[in-house]
């Protein structure tokens, strides 16, 4: 539930008393706030804000020594003293990247205290994720604690779990030689960059285990249930169905193999779109565009199976 609230209209104006005993009613408003969780939209007048600054920076300055070490502890698995959870770790990152956005403290700082970085505490956070400055997604969110998943997995449960996710051995290897992952984010760039190196053969062994798009798939295994999922949004009408059939020959025909896009959240149309311009491609480009839509499927598998 979101709330936003001003704080008091008690200006700190007049003599000198009278500015003392405002701006100490308005801290004291704004502390209580922050304590009980809601967050302050708007002050009435300039002078509130010396009142503001000084309690906000004091709240968070006197709470972070805690959230800090817990985060840690946290992430790293060691002792804290407190039974924290995944909810739990998203609200002291949240608590945290609130003291580094107010200026209460250097992200340097929370760098050397917690070994987390700003993008990680995000994570942590559940904040959506963000575009960097080419404008190109960055790694997908994971909620909190996947690593830790993976990291207590056996070998064999983890293999058969990656080679559920993608049928390509070299990057089963390497997720699971990269173990243990401190973090989330850990666990996705070293997927992300395992996935980066697929060759030709890798792609067509993957392949295999890849239904046409708009083709349903049965049963209860879990590529199952993904591919279900991923197709979810691609129209089943009998027109539709028609012309991705259509589509899938053609591209068939053309490149000798099945054509392959990860339909999370896709369109029919957008589906036919891309199946039609991707026609116009090179052999050779259209092998890097299919491993790089084997890499996605990978991911998106990746995160669904390990929340579930």
């Amino acid at each position: 539930m979101h709330l936003s609230d001003g704080s008091t209209n008690v200006l700190p104006v007049g003599d000198h008393a009278s500015v003392l005993a405002a701006w100490r009613l308005h801290a004291r408003l704004v502390r209580r706030s922050l304590e009980r969780g809601y967050y302050q939209g708007w002050d009435l007048h300039p002078a509130q804000l010396p009142s503001r600054f000084a309690a906000t920076f004091a709240f968070y300055a006197e709470g972070l020594p805690q959230a800090v070490g817990r985060l840690r502890a946290y992430v790293q698995h060691t002792a804290s003293g407190f039974m924290d959870e995944p909810a739990t770790a998203a609200a002291l990152a949240g608590f945290v990247l609130r003291a580094v956005e107010c200026g209460a403290v250097s992200e340097s700082a929370i760098v050397e205290g917690a070994s987390l970085t700003r993008a990680q505490l995000g994570r942590l956070a559940r904040r959506p994720p963000t575009r960097d400055d080419s404008g190109a997604s960055r790694p997908m969110r994971l909620p909190p604690s996947v690593s830790a998943q993976v990291n207590a997995a056996t070998e064999a449960e983890l293999r058969d779990f990656l080679a559920a996710c993608c049928d390509v051995p070299s990057w089963v290897d390497a997720v699971v030689a990269a173990r243990p992952y401190p973090a989330d984010d850990a666990l996705v760039a070293a997927a992300d960059r395992a996935a980066r190196a697929f060759t030709a053969e890798d792609v067509d062994r993957a392949l295999a285990a890849h239904l046409r798009i708009g083709d349903k798939a049965a049963g209860g295994s879990a590529q199952a249930r993904w591919s279900r999922a991923e197709q979810s949004s691609v129209s089943s009408d009998a027109s539709t169905a028609s012309l991705l059939a259509e589509a899938n020959g053609r591209y068939e025909e053309r490149f000798g193999r099945v054509f392959l896009i990860c339909a999370t959240g896709l369109s029919a149309e957008q589906v036919l779109d891309s199946a039609r311009n991707r026609m116009t491609n090179s052999a050779a480009a259209e092998q890097a565009v299919v491993a790089d839509e084997l890499r996605k499927i990978a991911l998106v598998r990746l995160r669904k199976g390990l929340r579930t």
